[in-house]
């Protein structure tokens, strides 16, 4: 992305996209899903330039909804920024 002066932010709350967990039958590298949803998303993804993950920290780590979301949507073919950043003040 050097260069690019402006963007454009798409927000992508898995709450509302309602990605159910481990819900896909083959592995997400092959990109062989069944399910609407993980096609969407994987679509989603795929128009993305970068990302940035705002979520509650679950145990010293994010929480699973994120990492399946992550998991159904990397292919390792297309590198891609990522954000992220929790914070544990809780002043």
């Amino acid at each position: 992305m050097p260069g690019r002066t402006a963007f454009d932010v798409h927000v992508a709350d898995l709450a509302e996209i309602a990605l159910p967990l481990l819900d896909e039958p083959h592995h997400p590298r092959l990109r062989r899903y069944e399910h609407q949803h993980t096609k969407d998303w994987s679509a989603t993804v795929e128009a993305s330039d970068a990302f940035v993950f705002v979520t509650a920290e679950y145990n010293h780590g994010y929480p699973a909804a994120l990492k399946n979301a992550v998991d159904y949507a990397a292919d390792g073919r297309r590198r891609r920024r990522v954000v992220d950043g929790a914070s544990t003040d809780a002043s």
